[in-house]
């Protein structure tokens, strides 16, 4: 998400073309998260800018043919939260974002990238 669309899809396609098949894992705000971001978000004061956003593994499989995506992985699940937050914390992280809303908004991406 720090990088451009074209960025992405550069990487990927270099990525391929030096390893033949590989894989590219990375995090993700939605296109609406993107946009929301810019109102409010730690990592502004940090100066880092979010320039990309992705709905759906379908847009860079698309465009990119040997792209498959092998996996997703949602931040806000229960395999998720369990593992950081105490009971109660739980609770609340999963009524405020244990739905299918907050799950759209960031995920982490794994593509497979074959030598075809």
């Amino acid at each position: 998400m720090y990088l451009s669309h074209e960025e992405n899809i550069a990487l990927m396609k270099g990525l391929r073309q030096r390893f033949g098949r590989c894989e590219y894992i990375f995090d993700a705000y939605s296109e609406s998260a993107v946009k929301w971001s810019k109102l409010k978000n730690p990592v502004n004061k940090m100066g880092a800018v979010i320039k990309w956003g992705l709905d759906g593994p379908e847009a860079i499989e698309r465009q990119l043919p040997f792209a498959r995506c092998a996996g997703v992985f949602y931040f806000t699940g229960r395999e998720w939260s369990d593992r950081l937050y105490k009971p109660c914390d739980r609770a609340l992280f999963r009524l405020f974002y244990g739905n299918s809303w907050a799950n759209g908004l960031y995920r982490l991406y794994r593509f497979e990238l074959e030598d075809k």
